[in-house]
């Protein structure tokens, strides 16, 4: 334990333990073998005499955070009660740990910590809940002045753009689960169908049948993706024939979009694009973005000048594709 006294002398100056939360953040240490970014949080807990201690996210072991390193691996046999604890990160919720950890929230609340003041909300939605649970328990819960949450945003730049990938992950979730792929709409009929993709689909299997014909209405009845209402005869797309072929398929699923970000790791601003077309068309999209944006030598071995991509486009399509069929499988995928 390393106690630090307070410049301050006592608690009247909360703004003063505020910084010093913002200035520890700065050392937290990324987990390695990670898919996602980890968050940089710092943390002061303040003792009634006005004294502190520290932790940042990582300190002593990777993944730990920042309010359990300081509240239990530190102060684990010390009577907490009416202690302030200073996070730059809102605690996360009851839900947010797997069921052989303790979310920080509980944590906090059972130290009997009297006071928490925190950074930014924790926008990821598996995590957030903190501030709701700490008030149900009777802990007072206050926020960082505002002028210190642009620099914690900007530190946390990296994490925040995986939560808002994450987040809407979650939306085509529910709106998947809450309709059901093989439901149909109101309001929907055949010609909410992309001609485009249907001339694709046709093209990609081999079929010999024509747009709006017969032929290609009863393959999409044969393989489940269109009904036909029992007394007009219309036919009707179901989820799939939406997300597959639809116009718009965002209109029916919210979040039915693809995020593509090309990172050359140079420091450089990297290159972004979302697409919200129908399913069957985005790789061909997405393949001829890449071109564009990926850097390309001249091959001038032969009579014929052609531009040779620094990576393989070929193998870069194949992810592509797998992430599109994780991300509408309920699957985390983000294609990078």
């Amino acid at each position: 334990m390393a106690v630090t006294k307070s410049k301050s002398g006592n608690r009247e100056n909360p703004r003063y333990y505020m910084k010093i939360a913002v200035n520890v953040m700065e050392k937290s240490i990324a987990e390695r073998n990670r898919r996602s970014p980890s968050p940089r949080v710092g943390a002061v807990l303040v003792f009634p005499n006005g004294d502190y201690d520290v932790a940042w996210r990582g300190q002593f072991r990777e993944g730990d955070h920042a309010e359990y390193t300081v509240l239990d691996k530190k102060y684990r046999t010390v009577d907490l009660t009416g202690c302030w604890l200073f996070a730059t990160l809102e605690p996360c919720g009851p839900n947010a740990r797997k069921k052989t950890k303790v979310p920080c929230s509980i944590r906090i609340a059972d130290a009997r910590i009297e006071k928490v003041w925190f950074g930014v909300q924790e926008l990821n939605s598996k995590a957030s809940g903190g501030k709701t649970y700490l008030e149900e328990m009777g802990v007072q819960v206050g926020q960082f002045d505002k002028d210190l949450h642009k620099k914690i945003k900007d530190i946390n730049n990296e994490f925040n753009d995986w939560v808002e990938e994450e987040n809407e992950r979650e939306k085509i979730a529910d709106s998947i689960n809450k309709g059901g792929l093989n439901d149909t709409f109101k309001n929907v009929d055949i010609s909410s169908l992309s001609d485009d993709a249907l001339q694709l689909y046709i093209a990609k299997t081999g079929n010999t049948f024509s747009l709006g014909s017969e032929e290609l209405y009863e393959d999409l009845l044969n393989k489940d993706l269109v009904e036909q209402d029992p007394k007009t005869k219309k036919l009707i797309p179901n989820g799939n024939s939406i997300l597959l072929f639809g116009e718009n398929p965002s209109d029916k699923y919210l979040g039915a979009v693809l995020k593509v970000k090309a990172d050359y790791g140079d420091g450089g601003k990297p290159e972004t694009e979302t697409y919200d077309k129908a399913l069957v068309l985005i790789p061909d999209l997405v393949e001829s973005w890449l071109r564009k944006v990926i850097a390309s030598s001249v091959d001038t071995s032969s009579f014929t000048r052609r531009k040779i991509p620094h990576y393989p486009i070929e193998v870069i399509r194949e992810a592509i594709i797998n992430a599109i069929l994780c991300k509408f499988s309920h699957k985390s995928a983000y294609v990078s």
